[in-house]
């Protein structure tokens, strides 16, 4: 069975001496007129046992001035028709890769437009278009866009939100496609799947995964299936989203438009962890381990901590550096010498053994350290909403009060005034660039400059008992009201993706961890 049908013309060398070879040498089995010496091209066609998924067209100058090979694309386009059963759906199993020609209306090769463009200009061409052909569209997936997500939308005078608005299920776009997930098709081959035991649903998780990959989920208010998919969700988010091992600088982030009431959060608080673990888990298994073998040395650890915190409680911050974390130079955080894992606010935890298993259960050192019973143990411990309810309730008694707020921003860059906004609208500095609410434990991944940081508060946290108490109902009420008249009252559009520090984010967007 050919996974790929190659169109191209004769004289064209780089098909035959570059290109060639590098499929042998990915194992991608592939077929031409070429491999059919005396057919027609409908003859080549019907000689195959089963279509091949996907057509490539090598266009090159040769291509782009011959007649006959530029009439065998209009016949395979019109069999792939008959085979795929409408138009539309051909040009999602169509690659047109670019080497020296071009599509214009002259050479009547405009309809390629329509196909996935690949330009082979880098390196790294041929392994995008393997990636590319090896790419399944599943029967519950449909190709919403491709060859730039926002251009083609923009081509058709469309924006993300127009789309969205009409959509319901899971949206997961890259830098160069985006893909829509039919929740109750899901449904049906996830059970298919079960049954046989096979893995990565999806069946293109290698291709979808990027840095710059991004999973929406939007909802309607007949959303009870998304409740009853968490976990496949969480699963579909972590498998996708690129990672990066440097726990420092990268961040899963979260954006929410729309409707977003209790039970958008409530939905969103269950999705997050899973995503989070999922991702920093196969982060961690990946490292090479130790990551910082300075630190190796309990001694090295205890004596990187700030001065001040081993004056005041040397006792916490041996436990600490038992535990295998060292002070990574910022807020009261530490990071683990082993499998480079960063936690905020560990100078208040009591348990840290259990909050490192917890989180990152294939750290080596963890599991030199405790027993797999105990690292299980940990993982259902942290995961009870009283114990995280219990840690919340610790980190509110520290930062209460607003002078204990203020001083977490001594080393931010930021305005005074700037500053007394966001102590007074209940946030404290855990890092360079993150804020986070003492009472609901909301954490913005960028610090609001202009914006009122009270109406952010308020809709990223609609629980939060203290905007309640500061701002009162009427505030709550009238945010809520102003939503209602949007463009899309009744839908919510939840966004997850994977950032670091230097992430550039639109000033409309407010990146943010939901707990």
């Amino acid at each position: 069975m050919y996974d790929v049908f190659v169109l191209y013309d004769d004289t064209d060398l780089f098909t035959e001496k570059t290109l060639f070879p590098a499929f042998e040498n990915q194992k991608l089995h592939y077929c031409s007129s070429n491999h059919f010496p005396g057919k027609t091209i409908f003859g080549c066609l019907e000689t195959l046992d089963s279509f091949p998924d996907k057509i490539l067209i090598v266009l090159s100058e040769e291509l782009c001035q011959n007649e006959i090979e530029k009439y065998a694309i209009e016949c395979v386009l019109l069999y792939a028709i008959h085979i795929y059963g409408n138009a539309r759906k051909v040009f999602d199993h169509v690659i047109t890769f670019i080497t020296t020609g071009s599509i214009t209306r002259k050479n009547g090769l405009s309809q390629l437009l329509k196909t996935t463009i690949i330009n082979n200009n880098s390196a790294v061409s041929i392994k995008d278009l393997v990636s590319k052909i090896r790419l399944k569209i599943r029967p519950f997936c449909n190709i919403l866009a491709k060859n730039g997500f926002v251009d083609t939308l923009g081509l058709h005078g469309l924006s993300m939100k127009h789309l969205e608005s009409q959509i319901f299920g899971l949206i997961i776009s890259t830098q160069n496609l985006c893909l829509q997930i039919d929740l109750d098709g899901f449904f049906k081959y996830r059970q298919k799947h079960q049954d046989h035991q096979t893995l990565d649903i999806l069946g293109q998780s290698d291709v979808l995964r990027s840095p710059n990959t991004k999973v929406s989920i939007i909802l309607d208010n007949n959303s009870h299936k998304f409740k009853e998919a968490v976990y496949d969700i969480s699963n579909i988010c972590s498998s996708l989203i690129g990672y990066c091992s440097d726990f420092k600088r990268w961040k899963l982030a979260c954006s929410v438009a729309g409707k977003y009431g209790s039970a958008e959060e409530n939905f969103l608080m269950n999705i997050y962890p899973n995503v989070w673990y999922g991702i920093t888990r196969k982060a961690v298994t990946d490292t090479a381990q130790p990551r910082f073998e300075r630190y190796y040395s309990v001694d090295e650890r205890i004596h990187s901590f700030p001065m001040a915190w081993i004056e005041n409680d040397l006792d916490q911050v041996k436990k600490i550096a038992h535990a295998g974390f060292f002070y990574p130079g910022v807020g009261s955080n530490g990071q683990c010498y082993s499998c480079g894992c960063f936690l905020t606010n560990i100078k208040y935890h009591t348990n840290l053994h259990t909050y490192h298993a917890s989180q990152y259960p294939e750290c080596k050192f963890i599991k030199e350290t405790l027993s797999v019973d105990e690292i299980q143990n940990a993982i259902l411990q942290f995961n009870k909403v009283d114990q995280k309810l219990y840690f919340a309730s610790q980190l509110e008694q520290i930062y209460c009060t607003l002078e204990s707020r203020l001083e977490t921003f001594n080393k931010c860059n930021i305005s005074a005034l700037i500053v007394n906004r966001l102590a007074e609208a209940g946030f404290y500095c855990v890092a360079l660039n993150i804020i986070q609410c003492f009472k609901c434990c909301v954490r913005l991944f960028h610090i609001p400059q202009n914006d009122n940081i009270w109406a952010i508060h308020a809709n990223l946290s609609p629980k939060c008992p203290y905007v309640y108490e500061k701002k009162g109902k009427e505030f709550i009420s009238d945010l809520r009201l102003s939503k209602e008249l949007s463009l899309f009252p009744k839908q919510t559009i939840i966004t997850i993706k994977g950032m670091f520090d230097n992430t550039h984010t639109d000033t409309a967007e407010y990146l943010f961890r939901p707990w």
